[in-house]
Parts: C-alpha cells; sequence; structure tokens
C-alpha cells in the first residue's frame, strides 16, 4: 500500500471516532452502561474494547511493550474520548513518518499469547479499520435497542462527505 492510502485509513478512523462518539454523546451515563447483550454487553464495554485495541496496535508500531489491556475502564465518555483521540494520534505520526510511497515495511510482535507474527504494515492498518468498523456496527445496534438514533460510519459516506468538503 502506499502511505497516502494508509494515510486515508487513518483519517477514515479519525472521522468514524468522531461520529460515534457523538451518536454515544446522546446517551446517559447509565444507558451506556446497560448490560444488553452482545459481544460485549453495553455500549461502555464495546468502547472500552475499541480503546484497548486500538491501543494495542499503536503499541505494536511503536515497539513497546504491551500493558494489560482493557484493566482500566474508562468510565467516563470525556475520559474515554480524550484517551481513544491520543491513541489515533499516535498511529496518524508514526503513519505520517513514513517515507511517501509505497509501503513494505512488515511489522514484527508477539499477541497476547506471546506468540510471534510478521504482519505488513498495510494489512495491519486495514485490520484496525475493519475491526473498528465491526464493533460500530455492534455499537449502532445497541443505540436502536436504546431508542437513540445510531450513526452510520462506512466508509463511503466518509468519502462522500470529504470529496464534497473538497
Amino acid at each position: 500500500m502506499l502511505q497516502s492510502e494508509l494515510l486515508f485509513l487513518v483519517d477514515y478512523m479519525d472521522w468514524a471516532r468522531q461520529k460515534l462518539l457523538e451518536a454515544v454523546a446522546l446517551l446517559s451515563p447509565e444507558e451506556r452502561k446497560q448490560e444488553m447483550g452482545g459481544s460485549f454487553g453495553s455500549v461502555q464495554k464495546t468502547l472500552e474494547h475499541l480503546v484497548w485495541a486500538e491501543e494495542t496496535w499503536c503499541n505494536r508500531l511503536y515497539g513497546r511493550v504491551q500493558p494489560a489491556t482493557g484493566s482500566e475502564q474508562l468510565e467516563h465518555l470525556a475520559e474515554l474520548k480524550e484517551r481513544w483521540e491520543e491513541i489515533g494520534l499516535q498511529i496518524r505520526q508514526w503513519m505520517a513518518a513514513l517515507p511517501d510511497g509505497p509501503v513494505d515495511r512488515v511489522l514484527e510482535y508477539s499477541d497476547s499469547r506471546g506468540n510471534r507474527h510478521t504482519t505488513p504494515i498495510g494489512v495491519l492498518l486495514q485490520h484496525l479499520s475493519h475491526h473498528q468498523t465491526y464493533h460500530r456496527g455492534q455499537i449502532a445496534l445497541l443505540l436502536r435497542q436504546l431508542g437513540k438514533p445510531a450513526v452510520s460510519t462506512d466508509l463511503i459516506f466518509y468519502y462522500r462527505e470529504r470529496e464534497a468538503a473538497q
């Protein structure tokens, strides 16, 4: 993949994060924490999973030792938003530092079980984008079940909004 394509995905993830957080801000703290089933049980726990997953990949990009993720709760939406945006900024800075043009770099890392892996940076970023899309869809369903409007964060909507702004 080209560096510009990777940065496009980073831009998309930032845009989708903001849209999701705007939609979730309509919930009361009680609604956010309400157990409803699904993968993580609540909007809050799904949001925390998204933050910790992105932090895991960010740490791997930087070669940092992976702390125990998910051990810390982010109870307040402002705290969660700040943490998630900081992680997103770190990923953006890492990607922006790559040379312009094709990116053929491979990341070597250990997963949570200690297994060693090598993954091309482009595949890693596509995985992160798809992982977040999957869980944003789960949150959209939970929002609807709570009687709130769901947000659409499909890639095509980001693309159209971006094109309209140019």
